[in-house]
Order: structure tokens, then C-alpha cells, then sequence
């Protein structure tokens, strides 16, 4: 074959490292399995008539709920492939930074918070001068118009 006509393979996928600890059987589980025992399939079962006992069935273990039972031990990161183990190391360096970009946002946010606090006391301090100022302006315009007014009233009586 040319290298043309060759076709292309991937190269395979690395496989995960199998569990270290190999699941060991809690000791609560082996005396259960033992009471178990004796009342799986036998001839004991039937009856004196040849009849199947039924109840049998009802003592037979169920694979399923016991491969999910609470008293199996949770997985640890001891248990996790090198690579699972890099991910999670990952994962908790991105949390951290995550969290110090956090507390330092927080800490610039409430900077800015305060000086725009500042800004707005001093506004609102400069508002009320220039109000008092506008009121002080009105009253002594105010004031110089009704002297306007007395003013030319005498002249009238003066002059006519």
C-alpha cells in the first residue's frame, strides 16, 4: 500500500487507572449475606406436597438496592484517576482566584460607593448655599424695588 492509499488512525485514548482499593465488603454486609444463605433456591424450599414455597421469593436479596445501600463508603479523591485529580486541583485553584476577584470587587465597589456618597453630600451642601444665596438675592431685590417705589413717590410729591 502507498502512503496515500494508508488510511489515518487516531491514536487510542488513554484509559483511566483502575480503583486502588478493590470495594471490600463491609462486615455488616457479610453477616447478611450469611443469614441470606439458606433461603436462596434449594430443595428445602418445597413443602411435603411438591409445591414451590412462594416465600421464598420474598427473601431473596435485590441486587440493585444493595449496590446503592448508604452503607457502602463514599468515593474519596484517593479513589480518582491522576487525571480526575488534576481537574478537581484545577477547578479548586479557579475557585480560589474566583473568590479573591470577588472580595476585590466587593472592596472597589464599596470605595466607589463612598466617595459617591461624598460627592452627593457635597452637591446636596452646595445646593442648600446656592438656595440660601438665591433666597437672600430675591429678598434684597425685593427690598431695593419697593425703595425704588418709595423714592419715585416722593420725587412726584416733591416735583408736583
Amino acid at each position: 500500500m502507498s502512503k496515500s492509499q494508508q488510511s489515518f488512525q487516531p491514536a487510542p485514548k488513554p484509559q483511566r487507572a483502575a480503583s486502588p482499593k478493590p470495594m471490600i465488603p463491609t462486615p455488616h454486609s457479610l453477616t447478611k449475606r450469611k443469614e441470606e444463605e439458606p433461603t436462596r433456591y434449594n430443595s428445602a424450599m418445597r413443602s411435603s406436597n411438591g409445591q414451590t414455597n412462594t416465600s421464598m421469593y420474598k427473601s431473596i436479596p435485590n441486587p440493585v438496592s444493595q449496590s446503592f445501600s448508604p452503607q457502602k463508603r463514599e468515593a474519596r479523591l484517593q479513589d480518582l484517576c491522576t487525571e480526575d485529580k488534576q481537574k478537581i486541583g484545577d477547578l479548586m485553584k479557579k475557585l480560589a482566584d474566583e473568590k479573591e476577584e470577588k472580595e476585590r470587587l466587593r472592596m472597589e465597589l464599596e470605595s466607589r460607593d463612598n466617595q459617591y456618597k461624598n460627592v452627593i453630600q457635597n452637591l446636596t451642601k452646595e445646593n442648600d448655599v446656592v438656595v440660601k444665596d438665591s433666597i437672600e438675592l430675591q429678598n434684597q431685590f425685593k427690598y431695593s424695588l419697593n425703595l425704588l417705589k418709595n423714592f419715585q413717590v416722593l420725587k412726584m410729591y416733591c416735583i408736583g
